[in-house]
């Protein structure tokens, strides 16, 4: 029968690290241990008495069966464990994890073992030799084999199979150096041992002068000076070992009396006594009692001649103590490494943020885990809030790691703390969504609110190609039909591989072009069908005749495939268009989705549209999990192109609004992350307010197939929460940090356990992002099968039953064959020839814009109407009159001019300016220069040159700052004043009439030469470009960035007296005057502007002398950067300027450049200093002759404020 166990003790357990201790810190450390003052309350009698000095407990304990060791520290008192465990963590490493455990001595022993005991005592040659040094703890920190002594005992331990206990008690004593002196003085004299006391009775004290100290003795005074016994520690050591065989136990805790020996000095032997019977049961009584015995040095045997003096309390200073109570885990063998279960460097803890960063996370939503502490204890559950999660989330880890369930507690978490839905894409095929389901319905209790599709019998009934819900939401015709031709080429690359699919770019074209075709506004219809597409492809290979278009530019394209081609290339051309389409029907679930259709025969059939619960508090779930690989990544691409023109219409009807937050989790997001419509998600979900959760294996799977999106996930998911990964460089250096560099955070990385994760937070808005730490899963959930202690409930079956006839009949589609099923076998509807309301003749098709010859109506009049007739924006107290041309104040009807003045009075008549948001101010006159005649006989139509007027005019710099500011105003604005289609604009942009320079910081255009020549406008030289003035063809964007950088050089250097700059110049040539206007008369103007170009600088300060005190360079990055930079950078240092700025589109921009300068094309680097990528241009500090700064222009713009006033 077992012994009853005593009540536990506590303890901290320690768990080594293959760091290495430092026997200074341990010295250093255990010096303020023995000054630890243990507070009392007993009020004034605190004053007559000492503080209790602590007994330190440290124990090594193996059960004999598992082959493993527990090393543990304790305290009496007990309850001083808190106040003392700081100092013992000193001793050790930070990466050694401490636990707070239960355990007591009582726990190994039982009635029907044998026990043998061995206490280590010091054997001193003389009785006061306590006071002599042992082998510092150093000594053997130092040696080849680094071998602490306390690992010969762990070996030991470790390859023993009975139970072991070791326990070294280590008890502060008072200061000794008063005894010290006194023991010099009596070796000195000679009165150190007996004999020489009874001579020195006799005779008296030999004189100074005559005293003849031996080598020994010498070597003693030398040891007292050296041992600091102002900070002595009495330390106890023993052993017990327990066997079915007194024998057994005997010879075991033999082997272990010797393992101290090493710690012995010159006149202190530490050695072993081994003790059996009662006396092995008395020193077991004293370790579990946890007695200190005492020094031994008055016994009478200590003073008889000839004999040693034992003492089992053994005096060890702050230098010695660590050979009886500490393990070096860098240092064990490698029985007691195994044994102690040492944690490897890439395994230990890391410290945590401050507390005050993590109760941010310490609230509501997408749980992540417990945060490990340095001690490798868990603490309070973190979650990413709602508001943070739109930045996105990445989830890697390989198979094994927890993932799913990690997945499936987040989503049960988030979906209580939010109030939109939760949608959770799983083509694992595993267990996922059932498990969901049943940890669903035991937190909430019901499957109300989940709707659940096993793709493999009923898909989710989309109509991908209807188009109407976004024409409805205000999205225009243009946008929503490239959106979806977009997607639908992007799931077609899937299925067939990009690199077959775009092989023909032919082909690709022309299913473009039907599809654009087939929505045509006039002749098209809303809604199409992947078999309407065949059919249209199929009826123009066959008659050679195009569907009818209103676009002429598309009707010239569809009419040259067929008369300027070769027959047998639009043959190929054709068939494989037919052939790309036909691997949607290849698919009975992907021809089943791609031929639904809202209208029609299945009017009344189910639905599924994601815009019907992005504002419900619901869980979707898609198992994709037993559909073939191909099925599987198109269906997902399906989902997520209806998800994303969801996302799109509810913003648009919401403009400025909170919304619910929808959270999508998509496993293995890698199988359909390479293409751009995941990449669109990542980018728009904040501004959707949605949240992607990514789950994968590891990013790098998408670097082979898309690099770019490789880059997004690295750069723009704002939190990762990663397992064990084992190759993935980059990833390692996106969580790489100054204490823990990238090699360090691989190795981590590979080190993870299962159910570990590597947390790299995304920080406040703002604010710094929080170290990286360890966070461990939480437990499984309730109702998870792999738990014991709970089910779902006895109702689970009949829910899910439930779930899935709701799902069946409301919004799914059966997987039938198409051939038998009426509603997906071919009808008029699916007859893209055919208008939606039914046959027609050729007459009334004739009508309907004159068929495939029909021509659009010209504009009859050719005058343009006023501008602020055709704007959608206005402020909300201001109208335009177009009867008397005026603006109105609409508070008090007094009337203004129909000018920027005008409009600035109409505000300012009843209202404060500044409390008018300028997005609301239209631009007030943009006047064609050509006249009535001229606009009848262009090409184009009257809004699209005034479009190409207004850009010009703000290219030029022509408005006034309320009514459009090129620093701050996207030209979307001047979009919305002409009240232009983006297809209109899209015809201009083909017809190269206008550029688009780009959409960073904001939408820029600029009107080519062919544009300024179809508004006739010219461009002299000295008026429109030149010093001072601008450079010839210059983009809207580059116009921004100089103009940005004027401001802010007027703001903080001209406008600053303690500058020497005096005026702002833009475009200055730097050799002003080389070449006069009569250069540009003659046949070199080309090439004499050219030469200007490349002396002038974008913008200069100058002072009072005219001397250049500030350049400036406005860099758009170009394929010649490792060119043209240097150039640039060589002509602004030839000015010798005191600050040399560059102005850039953005942060990778700003490290283009630098880059360029570091590794030139030509010449010697210009700029030595690098940067990572991840700094702000900003935040460079670099002095050099043609650089001293970069900022981004988003940077300039923040610093420079719109000028309306």
């Amino acid at each position: 029968m077992p012994v009853p166990a005593s009540t536990g003790r506590p303890y901290l357990r320690i768990q080594p690290s293959t760091d290495p201790l430092t026997a200074r810190t341990v010295t250093s450390t255990l010096r303020q241990l023995h000054g630890l003052d243990l507070q009392t309350d007993d009020g004034w009698l605190d004053i007559f008495r000492p503080s209790p000095r602590p007994t330190i407990e440290w124990l090594l304990v193996s059960d004999g069966q598992t082959a493993a060791i527990d090393y543990y520290l304790g305290i009496d008192p007990a309850e001083a464990l808190d106040q003392v465990t700081p100092l013992c963590r000193g001793l050790v490493p930070n990466s050694y994890e401490f636990k707070r455990v239960e355990w007591h001595p009582d726990h190994l022993q039982t009635e029907d073992r044998s026990m043998a005991a061995v206490d280590f005592q010091a054997d001193l040659d003389r009785k006061r030799d306590w006071l002599t040094r042992l082998t510092p703890f150093g000594d053997f920190k130092d040696a080849d084999d680094a071998h602490v002594p306390l690992a010969t005992i762990a070996e030991l331990m470790a390859n023993s199979s009975v139970p072991m206990v070791y326990q070294a008690l280590v008890q502060p004593l008072p200061d000794k150096t008063g005894e010290a002196e006194v023991r010099q003085r009596e070796i000195e004299t000679g009165e150190d041992t007996l004999s020489g006391t009874l001579i020195n009775a006799l005779v008296g004290q030999p004189d100074e002068d005559d005293i003849k100290l031996t080598v020994a003795d010498e070597q003693r005074i030398d040891e007292l000076a050296e041992k600091d016994l102002r900070h002595p520690f009495v330390v106890n050591a023993r052993a017990v070992a327990f066997a079915d065989q007194e024998t057994t136990a005997a010879r075991t805790i033999e082997r272990l009396s010797s393992a101290l020996g090493d710690v012995s000095y010159t006149s202190a032997d530490i050695t072993g006594r081994v003790h059996t019977g009662s006396d092995a049961q008395d020193c077991f009584d004293a370790l579990a009692e946890r007695t200190v015995v005492p020094v031994n040095d008055r016994s009478l045997r200590s003073y008889l001649p000839g004999t040693r003096t034992t003492s089992r309390g053994i005096v060890a200073d702050p230098t010695e103590v660590g050979n009886f109570c500490l393990l070096d885990g860098s240092a064990l063998p490698t029985g007691a490494q195994r044994a102690l279960e040492t944690v490897p460097k890439s395994q230990t803890s890391i410290p945590l943020p401050p507390e005050s960063v993590l109760d941010t996370y310490r609230t509501d939503g997408l749980v992540l885990g417990r945060p490990v502490t340095s001690d490798g204890t868990t603490t309070e559950p973190i979650a990413l809030p709602p508001e943070m999660q739109t930045r996105n989330v990445g989830w890697i880890g390989q198979t094994g790691t927890g993932k799913s369930t990690s997945l499936i507690t987040a989503a049960l978490e988030n979906h209580q703390a939010t109030d939109g839905p939760e949608i959770i894409f799983d083509p694992k095929g595993g267990r996922m969504t059932q498990e969901y389901l049943r940890c669903h319905y035991a937190r909430f209790g019901d499957l109300d609110d989940v709707i659940y599709f096993d793709c493999a019998e009923w898909l989710p009934a989309i109509s991908f190609f209807d188009i109407q819900p976004d024409l409805e939401a205000g999205v225009p015709r243009s946008v929503a039909v490239l959106d979806r031709i977009g997607h639908y080429q992007e799931i077609l690359r899937q299925l067939m591989g990009a690199e077959q699919y775009d092989r023909a770019i032919g082909s690709t074209d022309m299913i473009r072009d039907m599809l654009r075709a087939l929505y045509d506004p006039i002749h098209g219809r809303d809604v199409v069908t992947n078999r309407g597409i065949r059919q249209a492809l199929e009826r123009f290979r066959s008659r050679k005749s195009p569907p009818a278009v209103s676009n002429p530019d598309l009707r010239d394209r569809l009419r040259g495939a067929v008369e300027n081609d070769d027959p047998e290339i639009f043959r190929k051309v054709m068939n494989g268009a037919v052939n790309r389409v036909d691997k949607v029907s290849s698919s009975p679930h992907l021809n089943r989705v791609f031929n639904h259709r809202p209208t029609g025969i299945e009017a009344d059939q189910p639905a599924f549209d994601f815009a019907d619960w992005l504002d419900d508090d619901v869980v979707i779930l898609f198992d994709t999990g037993r559909l073939q690989s191909e099925a599987k990544r198109g269906l997902t691409l399906v989902l997520l192109s209806n998800l994303w023109s969801a996302l799109r219409r509810r913003r648009r009807r919401n403009v400025n609004v909170d919304l619910p937050l929808v959270t999508v989790y998509l496993e293995e997001a890698a199988d359909v992350a390479n293409g751009d419509l995941l990449a669109e998600l990542l980018a728009q979900s904040r501004s959707f307010g949605c949240a992607l959760v990514l789950a994968m294996q590891f990013p790098g799977q998408l670097e082979a197939t898309d690099s770019d999106l490789y880059q997004e996930l690295l750069n723009n998911v704002g939190t990762y929460v990663t397992g064990t990964v084992g190759v993935d460089h980059d990833l390692a250096h996106r969580f790489a940090t100054d204490a823990m560099g990238r090699e360090s955070t691989a190795n981590r990385l590979r080190g993870l356990s299962a159910g570990q994760w590597f947390v790299d937070l995304l920080g406040e808005f703002q604010g710094r992002n929080p170290r990286p730490f360890i966070a461990e899963s939480l437990p499984r959930p309730e109702g998870h099968p792999d738990r014991t202690d709970s089910g779902p409930g006895a109702g689970f079956t009949t829910a899910h039953d439930g779930l899935l006839d709701r799902t069946k009949q409301d919004y799914g589609l059966p997987i039938d064959d198409p051939d038998s099923s009426p509603a997906e076998g071919a009808t008029t509807d699916d007859d893209p020839w055919q208008p939606a309301d039914g046959p027609v003749t050729a007459g009334a098709d004739s009508e309907r814009a004159g068929g495939i010859d029909g021509e659009s109506s010209p504009v009859e009049d050719g005058e343009v109407p006023p501008i602020l007739s055709s704007t959608s924006r206005m402020p909300s107290f201001v109208r335009y009159d177009e009867d008397s041309d005026a603006l109105v104040c609409t508070t008090c009807d007094s009337r203004f001019d129909s000018t920027a003045d005008g409009m600035r009075t109409a505000i300012q008549c009843c209202h404060d300016l500044a409390s008018v948001d300028l997005d609301d101010v239209p631009i007030t006159s943009c006047n064609v220069t050509l006249s009535p005649d001229e606009i009848r006989a262009s090409k184009w139509s009257p809004r699209q040159l005034t479009f190409l007027q207004a850009v010009h005019n703000a290219q030029q710099r022509r408005y006034d700052p309320i009514e459009y500011d090129i620093v701050h105003d996207s030209m979307i604005r001047l979009k919305e004043d002409v009240g232009i289609d983006q297809d209109e604009i899209d015809d201009l942009l083909d017809a190269g009439l206008l550029r688009h320079d780009g959409d960073h910081p904001q939408r820029y255009y600029s009107v080519t030469a062919a544009g300024r020549d179809a508004i006739d406008e010219e461009f002299q030289a000295g008026v429109d470009f030149g010093h001072g003035k601008g450079d010839l063809d210059e983009s809207s964007q580059h116009v921004a960035m100089i103009e940005a950088s004027a401001r802010w050089l007027q703001q903080e250097r001209v406008d600053d007296p303690e500058y020497p700059d005096a005026e702002v110049v833009t475009y200055y040539e730097v050799r002003e005057g080389s070449a006069d206007a009569a250069a540009f008369m003659g046949s070199d103007a080309d090439s004499t502007v050219e030469n200007l170009e490349q002396r002038r600088l974008d913008c200069v300060t100058l002072d009072e002398n005219g001397d250049v005190v500030v350049a400036v360079e406005a860099e758009r990055i170009n394929h010649d950067v490792t060119r043209a930079v240097p150039e640039d950078y060589d002509k602004m240092a030839a000015c010798e300027p005191d600050d040399a700025i560059w102005v850039v589109l953005s942060q990778s921009a700003g490290h283009d450049v630098l880059a360029a300068l570091n590794e030139p094309a030509d010449g010697d680097a210009r700029v030595e200093k690098t940067y990572s990528s991840t700094t702000p241009p900003q935040q460079f500090r670099i002095d050099q002759p043609g650089l001293t700064a970069i900022y981004p222009m988003t940077w300039l713009q923040r610093q420079v404020q719109t000028d309306s006033g």
